[in-house]
């Protein structure tokens, strides 16, 4: 019982080392996207802006219009990278917890619990607890 508890340890910590390094990476991965998404959205605020206030012909207009729809595409692609990474960041760590101990015996409390539920219906709580961790 105690290696198993020693086991249990030394996956854990090898599970954390794991996560921190792919945050890392999920980190690392998406900054440049938020970077564009931020100059995207700062650069068209600022045709906005000038568009607004400044007396602007007819040519200077429409070239400003094709530039804010450039920033516009250029920022929901931007959103879009950011989603898929989040997505398989995700997807990751998720198949990477299914092989970890917690999760396998996560997954067999549950089936003993559904049976014990299964059994005991109708009785008390503390009774259906106590025949879980039996």
């Amino acid at each position: 019982m105690v290696e198993l508890l020693e086991l249990y340890e030394e996956e854990d910590q090898a599970y954390r080392g794991l996560l921190e390094a792919s945050t890392q990476l999920y980190q690392y991965l998406l900054q440049p996207f938020r970077d564009m998404r931020e100059l995207a959205m700062l650069r068209r605020q600022q045709i906005k802006i000038s568009m607004d206030n400044d007396y602007l012909g007819p040519r200077r207009i429409e070239a400003l219009k094709k530039e804010d729809t450039d920033w516009q595409k250029k920022a929901q692609e931007a959103v879009l990278s950011i989603q898929e990474f989040t997505v398989k960041y995700f997807e990751i760590t998720a198949r990477a917890q299914k092989g970890t101990a917690v999760y396998v015996v996560t997954v067999a409390v549950k089936h003993r619990f559904t049976r014990v539920t299964r059994t005991l219906s109708g009785g008390n709580a503390a009774s259906l607890l106590t025949c879980v961790w039996v």
